[in-house]
């Protein structure tokens, strides 16, 4: 492995001198966590410390650009990095006795230390600011490959046979350097994966950067639990060898017949006369918009083919460009196409806002009609009218055309709901309230099967909880056994 390692950072530095991208050392502290706490002797009795592990990060990046601008890289790397962490435990007995029938207080301490070579592939971008300065932001994906690790776990354990007994001391420490690897249960994956980001600043040829990792698998996994590690690192780094792209020097002096010196022969130049850029075919491109300043109708602003070299503008600014914008000049939004909402009933209240977007109604009642006094009276004398079966949950025939007067109403305003509620008399009992819900449900159903939605019918039981007698809690009133229909 590290011959392996030793070989592959004497390629990159060859790499960094002669080819056309730049490798660079770096080294630099690292905190590592991993979550959740890792203890060799997991118990829910314990009472948690856990504490970071420093460790070290150094190795080999490289960063090949993506675009001519030189702004955007893809930057990969070899790293030894140092991860791991400590837990430490308190158990107290001193109350209880245990299996062996004394009192206990026990510390314990598991040190986890785990070595990988990492391998990132971020997309990193530079900002240029002033000089050779850069903001450098990026992120991607990073593999790690288990290197070596160990784990020491040490107890403290102060017992006797009871309070007033003498105390004694037990001390034990276990030390594992030759950790078992391996795909299953209580063993350390040879490799898992994180997500990271990086941030800094580079300096010509010296950079520093802070990166930060989050495992998406699990580095170990016991019976019971699965272990992530959690990174945050520091770096110092300086590149090696020639770091600045190829010359085109040699392609300009073999260019022949290019009298305005911009690179594209005169052959292929539409503007032989003015130096301009070799993605327009020579002629000048002050905006940098890929169409050159002849046929651009706003060379001073990057613009589009479509729109003739000027850009697309959004009149109404509502974040949909005028190209898109059904309603260019009044601000809307995107799921409209850029209009405001509709309002598709006319009443006033947009359809987002308008709990019945397609019935005119009233801006006070969210856009519904409102329940009239003469409409509400009706289907209160029509709930008087509602009969059962003696102690049945049953309609009686001559309930049918009171609640067809119940459906032609709600038929006729779509945006009414109606709530049923079945009442019982007598005492409360869980008898009762079966009974007052079954009748409840019996009428709504009615209302179902003569073409009203179900969704808005509501039936709901509440058994001899709102008597309108006035002892209706000792005695079972006939008037206190009732349907009331309510209109909303």
């Amino acid at each position: 492995m590290k011959k392996t390692i030793l070989s592959l950072f004497v390629l990159c530095h060859w790499y960094g001198s002669n080819a056309q991208f730049s490798v660079a050392v770096v080294a630099g502290p690292q905190i590592n966590s991993v979550t959740p706490a890792f203890s060799l002797q997991p118990d829910s009795n314990s009472v948690y410390t856990i504490s970071k592990h420093t460790g070290l990060n150094l190795g080999v990046i490289a960063n090949a650009s993506l675009n001519q601008r030189q702004t955007l890289f893809l930057r990969t790397g070899i790293l030894y990095s140092a991860k791991g962490s400590q837990v430490f435990q308190q158990f107290d007995t001193s109350a209880v006795n245990i299996w062996d029938g004394k009192k206990h207080f026990l510390e314990a301490t598991t040190n986890l230390k785990i070595n990988y070579i990492d391998v990132p592939v971020n997309l990193l971008y530079k900002f240029p600011l002033k000089g050779k300065t850069k903001f450098l932001l990026g992120g991607g994906l990073q593999t790690s490959l288990f290197y070596n690790g160990s784990t020491d776990f040490n107890s403290i354990k102060i017992y006797g046979d009871d309070i007033d007994s003498t105390i004694q001391t037990d001390y034990q420490q276990t030390i594992d350097k030759d950790l078992p690897v391996g795909p299953v249960a209580n063993k350390y994956n040879t490799l898992h994966f994180s997500v990271n980001g990086v941030t800094g600043f580079e300096f010509g040829k010296v950079f520093i950067t802070l990166s930060y990792s989050n495992g998406v698998t699990d580095f170990f996994k016991s019976e019971a639990q699965s272990f992530r590690h959690k990174t945050m690192g520091f770096h110092f780094g300086i590149v090696l060898g020639n770091s600045k792209p190829a010359s085109h020097t040699e392609l300009n002096t073999n260019v022949v017949n290019d009298r305005d010196h911009d690179g594209v022969s005169d052959v292929l130049d539409r503007c032989p006369e003015i130096a301009g850029a070799i993605l327009t075919n020579g002629c000048p491109d002050k905006d940098a918009d890929g169409i050159p300043d002849k046929e651009d109708e706003c060379p001073e602003l990057p613009g589009t083919i479509q729109n003739r070299g000027c850009p697309i503008f959004d009149k109404d600014s509502d974040g949909v460009t005028d190209d898109k914008d059904k309603c260019p000049e009044v601000a809307g939004l995107t799921k409209y196409n850029g209009c405001p909402v509709p309002d598709s009933d006319s009443d006033g209240v947009n359809d987002e806002e308008d709990n019945c977007p397609d019935i005119a109604g009233d801006v006070d009642n969210h856009g519904c009609p409102r329940v009239t006094k003469e409409q509400q009276q009706k289907i209160e004398h029509a709930a008087k009218r509602i009969q059962f079966e003696y102690k049945k949950a049953d309609l009686l025939p001559m309930s049918y055309k009171v609640l067809d007067e119940v459906v032609e109403m709600l038929i006729s305003n779509g945006s009414f709901k109606i709530k049923v509620e079945g009442h019982s008399s007598g005492p409360e009992t869980e008898s009762n309230k079966a009974l007052s819900q079954k009748r409840a449900e019996s009428v709504r159903q009615y209302l179902i099967s003569k073409g009203v939605t179900p969704a808005r019918i509501i039936a709901q039981g509440l058994g001899s909880s709102k008597h309108i007698s006035s002892n209706g809690d000792k005695k079972e009133n006939p008037e206190d056994r009732r349907v009331e229909l309510l209109i909303f």
